[in-house]
């Protein structure tokens, strides 16, 4: 664990890239716990109607940090916070009037205005004008309407006003007078005045000041926070990556056996479907099936496993599975003859089943005329055999030990399976002879390899030798 850490330190676009990962984990925990994917599902398909609070198209609010920018913020004034003022004038109606007020400390304009107005009433809608008095203290009409049910007044779109005050009304009425390309800076009211002709109706308004910023990753045309799908789509990335890089590897590898163990022409069948495969465009087959077919995340995760699978990594797993080596005449020949075998492929292969308990299932030789006319013999075999290993520079005393039998006892079997196991039980006998001198040959050999590096490392400090350290 700890040398392949190090080895992923070494490269700097790994850590890189492992940091992406570990952050958009921490992002797809944090939507998943924060926002249930049924909340996220109904506010974005909600439309503008639960997003009316927002400004459209607005920019992230953390663009004002970069030189130059000072883009308003929106902002929003409720009439519970500031006081009605009602006064009876008789026959049941009331007149009232409420300053629904804010700062604006900006140096743009806001992108609009807008009123929200809901009422309460039975039968008698109530009636409203709305004015909007400026620092200066004038007092410029709005418009008079009669609220019959939740209703909204865009100042910013009523194309009367704007023709009345000669431009766009967010500039007009916040404009400076000695200025107008510049907003005034102070206080601003909206005022409503208006008459209740019912026990006990009212009009709650709401003025949204809409600004050009708004929260992490600002909004979409339908005031939507793109916070939501940002956040999303992080777990829905990670899933649609980890599903089709798994199901393409899975049917890949399986697909690249398949081929070795049957060879031939079903793997020159599958050859040739992965380099057409290979010449196909990706990206404009998803776009076409998106815009002509479905828009389905799984059509689409389907088709990426698909085009994935008879991908480059066909080839190479092929290579994985199968290992092609030369087999030469054995260097005993001269000595005891020739093997029972007659090709040298089958003569390695041959000793291997005989030593292996599980010997690997693509072992198999061939005999191949080359390029150059000469004949020679060849054997295969599976490139990794797929099993783990032991780093025995970490094993403490009792693992090293436990280690030491599991290997003595696999080499045992494998000395009984090619030899006669019953004459070597006999030579070995039932005392600790044989132990013994295997314990004193490997002291003595270990210190033979002690006093060959001190001879090396001698040689090399006087210049006889030279070597290269750190590698």
């Amino acid at each position: 664990m700890n040398r392949a850490l190090r080895e992923l330190l070494a490269y700097p676009s790994a850590v890189a890239g492992l940091g992406i990962i570990v952050l958009l984990l921490a992002m797809s925990v944090y939507a998943v716990a924060t926002i249930p994917y049924h909340e996220a599902i109904r506010l974005w398909r909600g439309g503008e109607a639960l997003w009316v609070d927002n400004p459209r198209n607005a920019s992230p609010v953390w663009v004002n940090l970069l030189p130059g920018r000072d883009l308003p913020h929106t902002i929003v004034v409720r009439s519970g916070q500031v006081l009605s003022i009602e006064k009876p004038i008789g026959g049941g109606v009331r007149q009232f009037s409420m300053s629904l007020g804010f700062d604006y400390p900006y140096r743009k304009f806001p992108k609009e205005l807008a009123v929200f107005l809901d009422p309460e009433f039975t039968d008698r809608a109530p009636n409203v004008s709305l004015f909007w008095r400026p620092p200066d203290g004038t007092e410029i009409r709005l418009t008079e309407l009669t609220v019959r049910r939740s209703d909204v007044y865009r100042i910013s779109s009523d194309a009367r006003l704007q023709q009345e005050l000669g431009g766009r009304p967010e500039a007009v009425l916040l404009g400076d007078p000695n200025a107008p390309e510049q907003p005034l800076r102070g206080r601003h009211e909206l005022l409503i005045r208006g008459y209740l002709f019912e026990e006990g109706s009212r009009v709650e308004p709401k003025l949204i000041v809409y600004g050009e910023v708004h929260g992490l990753a600002g909004t979409d045309h339908q005031r939507r926070d793109l916070m939501i799908p940002l956040l999303w789509g992080a777990p829905i990335a990670m899933a649609f990556g980890l599903l089709a890089a798994v199901g393409s590897t899975l049917s890949s590898v399986a697909i690249a056996a398949i081929g070795v163990w049957y060879g031939r022409w079903v793997d020159g069948l599958i050859q040739r479907i992965t380099e057409v495969n290979l010449i196909l465009p990706t990206l404009p087959i998803l776009i076409m099936i998106g815009t002509l077919y479905s828009r389905s995340i799984w059509v689409i995760l389907g088709v990426v496993v698909l085009l994935g699978i008879f991908g480059s990594g066909i080839k190479t797993f092929r290579a994985l599975f199968l290992q092609v080596k030369e087999a030469q005449a054995s260097v005993l020949e001269r000595f005891i003859g020739r093997s029972q075998h007659r090709h040298h492929g089958e003569r390695v292969v041959a000793g291997q089943r005989m030593m292996q308990a599980a010997s690997d299932i693509f072992l198999g030789w061939q005999r191949v005329r080359d390029a150059d006319g000469q004949t020679r013999d060849y054997y295969l075999r599976q490139l990794h055999d797929w099993k783990g290993g032991v780093e025995v520079d970490d094993l403490r005393v009792p693992g090293a030990t436990a280690y030491a039998r599991v290997c003595g006892a696999t080499l045992a079997i494998a000395h009984a399976r090619w030899g006669d196991r019953i004459a070597i039980a006999s030579y070995l006998g039932r005392g600790e002879a044989f132990d013994q001198a295997m314990v004193d040959f490997s002291v003595r050999y270990a210190d033979q390899n002690q006093r060959d590096y001190a001879t090396f490392v001698a040689a090399r400090n006087s210049g006889r030798l030279t070597a290269q350290t750190g590698l």
